[in-house]
Protein backbone atom coordinates (compact mmCIF):
# COMPACT_ATOMS: atom_id res chain seq x y z
CA UNK A 1 0.00 0.00 0.00
CA UNK A 2 1.07 3.29 -1.01
CA UNK A 3 2.28 5.80 1.87
CA UNK A 4 0.32 8.82 2.29
CA UNK A 5 2.29 10.79 4.38
CA UNK A 6 3.85 14.34 3.64
CA UNK A 7 5.45 17.78 4.88
CA UNK A 8 3.65 20.90 4.41
CA UNK A 9 4.94 23.53 1.73
CA UNK A 10 4.38 26.78 0.50
CA UNK A 11 1.87 27.33 -2.80
CA UNK A 12 4.26 28.09 -5.69
CA UNK A 13 3.74 31.12 -7.25
CA UNK A 14 3.92 31.33 -11.00
CA UNK A 15 5.95 34.25 -12.87
CA UNK A 16 3.61 34.81 -15.72
CA UNK A 17 2.36 37.14 -18.25
CA UNK A 18 -0.94 37.85 -19.44
CA UNK A 19 -1.16 36.60 -23.02
CA UNK A 20 0.28 33.40 -24.70
CA UNK A 21 1.92 30.93 -23.22
CA UNK A 22 3.90 27.92 -24.68
CA UNK A 23 4.19 24.61 -23.21
CA UNK A 24 2.41 20.68 -23.58
CA UNK A 25 0.04 19.02 -22.56
CA UNK A 26 1.42 16.97 -19.68
CA UNK A 27 -1.90 14.98 -18.93
CA UNK A 28 -5.27 14.58 -19.15
CA UNK A 29 -7.47 13.33 -16.39
CA UNK A 30 -11.20 12.72 -15.48
CA UNK A 31 -12.52 15.10 -13.06
CA UNK A 32 -16.09 15.20 -11.09
CA UNK A 33 -16.70 18.72 -9.37
CA UNK A 34 -20.64 19.40 -8.22
CA UNK A 35 -22.02 16.32 -10.10
CA UNK A 36 -20.24 17.93 -13.26
CA UNK A 37 -17.79 15.58 -15.17
CA UNK A 38 -14.62 17.82 -16.83
CA UNK A 39 -11.72 16.77 -18.44
CA UNK A 40 -9.13 18.34 -16.74
CA UNK A 41 -5.86 18.82 -18.85
CA UNK A 42 -2.30 19.74 -17.49
CA UNK A 43 -0.24 21.74 -19.59
CA UNK A 44 3.51 22.48 -18.22
CA UNK A 45 5.28 25.46 -19.18
CA UNK A 46 7.88 26.28 -20.82
CA UNK A 47 11.18 27.09 -19.35
CA UNK A 48 10.24 25.11 -16.06
CA UNK A 49 7.47 28.13 -14.83
CA UNK A 50 5.39 25.37 -13.53
CA UNK A 51 2.03 23.93 -15.07
CA UNK A 52 -1.59 25.04 -15.56
CA UNK A 53 -4.47 23.07 -15.54
CA UNK A 54 -7.62 23.76 -17.96
CA UNK A 55 -11.10 22.61 -16.86
CA UNK A 56 -12.72 21.06 -20.04
CA UNK A 57 -16.48 19.61 -19.82
CA UNK A 58 -16.65 16.05 -20.58
CA UNK A 59 -18.53 14.35 -23.30
CA UNK A 60 -21.84 13.12 -22.53
CA UNK A 61 -23.40 10.08 -23.62
CA UNK A 62 -23.29 10.86 -27.07
CA UNK A 63 -19.97 11.31 -27.39
CA UNK A 64 -18.05 14.23 -28.44
CA UNK A 65 -19.91 16.60 -29.91
CA UNK A 66 -17.91 19.12 -33.28
CA UNK A 67 -19.05 22.45 -31.40
CA UNK A 68 -18.06 21.76 -28.23
CA UNK A 69 -14.73 22.84 -26.48
CA UNK A 70 -13.48 19.59 -26.67
CA UNK A 71 -14.62 18.94 -29.97
CA UNK A 72 -12.47 22.37 -31.03
CA UNK A 73 -9.42 21.20 -29.39
CA UNK A 74 -9.65 18.21 -31.17
CA UNK A 75 -10.08 19.66 -34.19
CA UNK A 76 -7.55 22.34 -33.71
CA UNK A 77 -4.67 19.23 -32.94
CA UNK A 78 -6.35 16.70 -35.83
CA UNK A 79 -7.14 19.29 -38.40
CA UNK A 80 -10.39 17.61 -38.61
CA UNK A 81 -14.29 17.75 -37.43
CA UNK A 82 -14.95 15.48 -35.29
CA UNK A 83 -16.96 12.90 -36.84
CA UNK A 84 -19.83 11.30 -35.35
CA UNK A 85 -19.27 7.62 -34.40
CA UNK A 86 -15.69 7.34 -34.91
CA UNK A 87 -13.35 6.90 -31.63
CA UNK A 88 -10.68 9.27 -30.53
CA UNK A 89 -7.90 8.33 -27.86
CA UNK A 90 -7.05 11.65 -26.42
CA UNK A 91 -4.35 10.46 -24.58
CA UNK A 92 -2.61 9.15 -28.18
CA UNK A 93 -3.82 12.23 -30.33
CA UNK A 94 -3.28 15.13 -27.72
CA UNK A 95 -0.42 13.72 -24.51
CA UNK A 96 2.87 15.31 -25.19
CA UNK A 97 2.28 17.66 -27.69
CA UNK A 98 3.53 20.91 -28.07
CA UNK A 99 0.81 23.84 -27.47
CA UNK A 100 -0.29 27.11 -27.14
CA UNK A 101 -2.68 29.20 -25.35
CA UNK A 102 -3.83 32.72 -23.46
CA UNK A 103 -3.78 32.86 -19.83
CA UNK A 104 -5.08 35.90 -17.67
CA UNK A 105 -4.84 36.69 -14.36
CA UNK A 106 -8.26 36.33 -11.99
CA UNK A 107 -7.22 38.06 -8.62
CA UNK A 108 -4.26 36.02 -7.37
CA UNK A 109 -4.49 32.92 -10.10
CA UNK A 110 -3.98 32.24 -13.82
CA UNK A 111 -6.72 31.08 -16.04
CA UNK A 112 -6.26 29.76 -18.97
CA UNK A 113 -8.68 30.83 -21.91
CA UNK A 114 -9.82 27.44 -22.83
CA UNK A 115 -10.74 28.01 -26.24
CA UNK A 116 -7.45 29.25 -27.47
CA UNK A 117 -5.42 25.73 -26.68
CA UNK A 118 -3.84 25.26 -30.01
CA UNK A 119 -0.99 23.06 -31.35
CA UNK A 120 2.42 25.45 -31.24
CA UNK A 121 3.46 26.94 -34.13
CA UNK A 122 6.77 27.12 -33.20
CA UNK A 123 6.65 30.96 -32.41
CA UNK A 124 6.74 32.67 -29.15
Amino acid sequence: MTELKFKGGEAKVLELEEGKQIGKIKAILPETRNDYKYLDFFLELNGEKGELKAGYPAPGVDGISPKSLLGGVLKEFTGKEVEKGKDYDLDKLLVGKPCSFLVKKDGKYWNVVRDTLKPNDGGQ
